[in-house]
C-alpha cells in the first residue's frame, strides 16, 4: 500500500514538473492561463454581489410597499404622498389631491389678454362718491388717497388704482338672527339699486361667514363669455341687514395680444406642484374646475405691470371643508417677458 501511494505521488510529482517545464517553453500559453485564472476569479466576484445587490433591492421595494399603503381604498385621482426619505426626484405635495371633475379639453387654444388701467380719480369723483354716501364731512387729501370719515362711515378714494371703498361701524351685538343666502343676495342688490349703481355681472357668489355674522356677495362679469374673478363689486351685509362694507372699482381694460394657453391637465399638474401650509398627508378634493380671467402682477424691468389673462380656477374642499379656491395662469411666464 505505502509503494502504491509513494508511486501516485512521484507520478503526481513528475506531472507537475511536466507542465511546468511546458509552460516556461511557452510564455504565451503561460500569460494566457493567469489572464484566465484572474478572468474566473472576477466573474465569481461580479455574481457574488449581483445576488447581494438583487436581495437588497427586493428588500427595500418590499420595505417601501409597506410603507405606502394606504388605510382606505385609493378614490378616482388619488395620488401616494411618498414619505421624504424615499422621494428621488423633485420633492412632492404634502397634500393627497383627489380629483372629482374631468379635465377634458375645452377646445379653446388661444386666449386674449389684457393690460389693466385703473382710470385716476379726482377730488371731484371723490366729491359724487361723498354725496353718494350721504358722508356730510370734509375730504382729506393724501399723496395716495381722499378720505373721507364721519363717527360711523368711512369711504377712501384710491387715486391711482380705481379702487373705491366704503366701510360701516359694526355693532358688537348685531343680530344673532341668520338671514338665508338669498335674503342677503336680495338686500345688497336693493342697497346698489337705491344709490343708482349700476350691476352687470354674470354670476352672483355669496360666501357665509358665521363667525362674523355676515355675507360676502360679489358680482361676477364676463370678458369674451369668460367670467372674470378680477376687479369684482361685492359688498358685507350683517345679519341684521346692514350694509358692513363696499368695494367698487373704475378699471378699463387694454388687449395687449392674444396667446396660446395650457390645458387643464397641464394646470392641474402646477396645482399639485404648489405648497399648502397643510399637515402632511391632507386631503384635498377638487370639485370644479373652470377657465376664467383673473389679475396677475408681472415684473419687467421697466416695472410691474398687472394683467387680465386667463387662468384656470379651481375649486375644492380641504378634509371635506370648505375654503380652497386657486387661480393658476393659463398662459406661459415667458410671453410676458
Amino acid at each position: 500500500m505505502q509503494q502504491k501511494r509513494k508511486r501516485k505521488f512521484i507520478d503526481y510529482k513528475m506531472s507537475l514538473q511536466s507542465s511546468i517545464r511546458k509552460i516556461r517553453s511557452r510564455p504565451i500559453l503561460a500569460l494566457v492561463a493567469i489572464i484566465g485564472i484572474f478572468a474566473i476569479s472576477f466573474y465569481l466576484m461580479q455574481y457574488t454581489l449581483f445576488v447581494a445587490n438583487v436581495q437588497t433591492r427586493i428588500y427595500n421595494k418590499e420595505f417601501a410597499s409597506a410603507l405606502q399603503q394606504p388605510f382606505l381604498p385609493k378614490p378616482i385621482g388619488w395620488q401616494m404622498v411618498l414619505p421624504k426619505e424615499t422621494r428621488e426626484e423633485k420633492p412632492a405635495s404634502t397634500v393627497i389631491f383627489d380629483l372629482n371633475v374631468s379635465l377634458k379639453s375645452s377646445g379653446i387654444s388661444k386666449m386674449k389678454v389684457y393690460r389693466s388701467k385703473p382710470q385716476l380719480q379726482s377730488k371731484t369723483e371723490a366729491e359724487f362718491f361723498s354725496g353718494l354716501f350721504a358722508l356730510k364731512t370734509d375730504i382729506m387729501e393724501a399723496v395716495q388717497e381722499y378720505s373721507i370719515q364721519d363717527q360711523d362711515q368711512t369711504l377712501i378714494i384710491s387715486k391711482e388704482q380705481g379702487l373705491i371703498q366704503y366701510k360701516k361701524a359694526v355693532s358688537e351685538k348685531g343680530s344673532t338672527t341668520v338671514m338665508s343666502e338669498k335674503e342677503a343676495q336680495e338686500q345688497v342688490c336693493q342697497f346698489f339699486l337705491d344709490l343708482a349703481i349700476p350691476l352687470h355681472y354674470d354670476t352672483i357668489a355669496v360666501d357665509h361667514i358665521p363667525s362674523e355674522k355676515r355675507y360676502h356677495v360679489c358680482f361676477i362679469n364676463t370678458v369674451e363669455g369668460k367670467k372674470n374673478y378680477s376687479y369684482c363689486k361685492s359688498a358685507s351685509i350683517g345679519y341684521d341687514g346692514v350694509i358692513q362694507a363696499i368695494n367698487l372699482y373704475d378699471i378699463r381694460y387694454e388687449q395687449i395680444g392674444v396667446y396660446r394657453i395650457k390645458t387643464a391637465s397641464q394646470a392641474f399638474e402646477e396645482l399639485q406642484s404648489m405648497s399648502f401650509n397643510v399637515p402632511d398627508h391632507t386631503m384635498i378634493d377638487i370639485k370644479e374646475v373652470e377657465l376664467v380671467y383673473y389679475q396677475f402682477a408681472h415684473t419687467q424691468q421697466e416695472g410691474s405691470d398687472t394683467y387680465l389673462q386667463p387662468a384656470y380656477r379651481f375649486v375644492g374642499e380641504i378634509q371635506g371643508q370648505k375654503g380652497l379656491e386657486v387661480f393658476i395662469p393659463a398662459v406661459k411666464e415667458e410671453f410676458f417677458r
